[in-house]
């Protein structure tokens, strides 16, 4: 994806490339590549010059060193000694209709579940880190980080161990086990979402729940 262009001059709220490049501690060419691929938003002065959100900057930082804030966060709250007595599920979805849907249909359940939403990869991650679902269903096509991405951050910290993981996508078969390399616990289903096989899922994670808690 090619930066955006508008007509605006650089202001305290925006880097330079160079200066993103320094604050993230990576090359200058790679931050142009995480530009040009979509992974950090970008716009172009009316000289030409790109200029990165600070904000985006921060974002990329605390997605890559959420693990470790969420390792501290288990050892104090890990999944399996929540209080509130219900079953949390993070739905990560960028479709705002099909969010909706997730929405209605596990309302209709009618069973002691916590829904939270995340709409790209890093918000993802920071609601993992601070709330720890049991169950985090995710696309794989997903803006600034990918699904698969969001799946290998998490799984190499130990604070979500406990977590489950469905991947709900229209990806098929072979290009899946050819760019994905999804970890082997977890849970794949095809797309339109199986509302049906998401609830038998869901009412033996709770039934699990109560028989640890």
């Amino acid at each position: 994806m090619a930066a955006k262009v508008v007509q605006e001059e650089a202001s305290t709220d925006y880097l330079s490339t160079r200066e993103a490049a320094a604050r993230l501690g990576v090359s200058l060419s790679m931050v142009q590549r995480m530009v040009e691929a979509g992974e950090l938003q970008a716009w172009k002065t009316s000289g030409g010059h790109r200029r990165i959100p600070a904000s985006a900057i921060e974002a990329h930082l605390s997605a890559r060193e959420m693990p470790a804030t969420a390792r501290r966060a288990g050892r104090v709250f890990p999944p399996t000694q929540r209080n509130d007595g219900e079953y949390s599920i993070l739905v990560v979805e960028d479709d705002p209709a099909l969010l909706k849907l997730y929405a209605a249909r596990i309302a209709a359940w009618k069973l002691p579940v916590r829904l939270e939403v995340a709409e790209d990869g890093y918000e993802a991650i920071l609601k993992a880190a601070r709330n720890l679902p049991d169950l985090m269903i995710v696309d794989l096509v997903l803006p600034k980080l990918g699904g698969a991405e969001v799946i290998r951050k998490l799984r190499a910290d130990s604070a979500f161990d406990c977590m489950n993981i469905i991947v709900i996508t229209g990806v098929d078969t072979a290009e899946l086990e050819k760019k994905f390399h999804l970890p082997p616990d977890v849970t794949v289903l095809g797309k339109p979402v199986p509302f049906a096989q998401l609830l038998g899922f869901v009412q033996a994670g709770i039934a699990t729940r109560r028989r640890t808690a």
